[in-house]
């Protein structure tokens, strides 16, 4: 008969290993007594090798990782990057492509003007019908010209109004004189899809009050808003006021205007 039993010698209260083994024939029993400590050192001295590889092998495998993480987040990185200059890229080409298109547009109606100009020198019996075509024809490339300069789609009120006034001044060799009353942090701004509209209109009011004027008589423009709405208004010796009203249609700062009215 043989076994192993582990607990605390009478010797002492440290834990020990028993291990005896009793004779068949002889009646005799041999007992061996060892510290359990001994066997772990033993123990710890036999698997101490395979636990450090291990522990090297955790700690590479994490450092690998750390490193696929760091190489994927840099890869995640620059790859945005190369998105966002593809857009930008494409932006600034289509940006560019539209101010090329609007320049061109401007180029086209600038040439029609000349044409009816020239038809109207040739023929000034036709003046009264080639006018207010020709102021037109300004105003909409007054709209096309700002577009291609500033590079967006919208337009700023207080240009517009100043460059539609420059122009009928120069076509109808008259003096008028824009008074801009707008606030330059938040200025007003005409959607694109508005803006030819709008500028025609403006163009109607000032060219009729030229036309219907006294001959001479400089012509004032003013420009105001309020916040919520903005206000065209002409002067003359003879109009006492024209006014056209837009209301804000949406946006803070970036405000796109509708025509609300119109008055004469």
């Amino acid at each position: 008969m043989s076994g192993v039993v582990e607990g605390t010698g009478s010797l002492g209260r440290a834990d020990q290993l028993f291990v005896f083994r009793r004779l068949s024939h002889y009646p005799l029993t041999f007992t061996v007594v060892t510290p359990l400590s001994n066997i772990r050192v033993q123990w710890w001295k036999k698997s101490r090798s395979s636990y450090l590889l291990m522990l090297v092998l955790m700690a590479g495998g994490f450092a690998v990782y750390r490193w696929t993480l760091m190489r994927q987040i840099a890869w995640e990185s620059e790859r945005r990057q190369a998105h966002d200059r593809e857009l930008e890229t494409e932006k600034a080409l289509r940006d560019t492509l539209v101010r090329e298109v609007h320049h061109r547009v401007k180029n086209a109606l600038q040439g029609a003007i000349l044409l009816m100009e020239t038809s109207r020198q040739a023929q000034p019996e036709y003046s009264a019908a080639i006018d207010p075509a020709v102021a037109r024809l300004y105003a909409m490339a007054a709209v096309f010209g700002l577009q291609a300069s500033e590079g967006e789609q919208h337009v700023l009120l207080c240009k517009l109004v100043p460059e539609i006034c420059a122009t009928l001044a120069k076509a109808m060799a008259c003096s008028i004189e824009p008074v801009i009353e707008t606030d330059t942090v938040r200025p007003v701004q005409i959607a694109g899809n508005e803006s030819v509209p709008i500028a025609l209109i403006i163009n109607e009011l000032v060219f009729n009050a030229i036309k219907h004027g006294r001959p001479g008589e400089p012509v004032r423009v003013f420009l105001s808003s309020d916040g919520e709405s903005a206000t065209v208004r002409v002067v003359t010796g003879s109009t006492r006021r024209a006014e056209v009203h837009w209301y804000e249609a949406h946006g803070i700062g970036r405000r796109k205007l509708k025509i609300k009215r119109f008055l004469e």
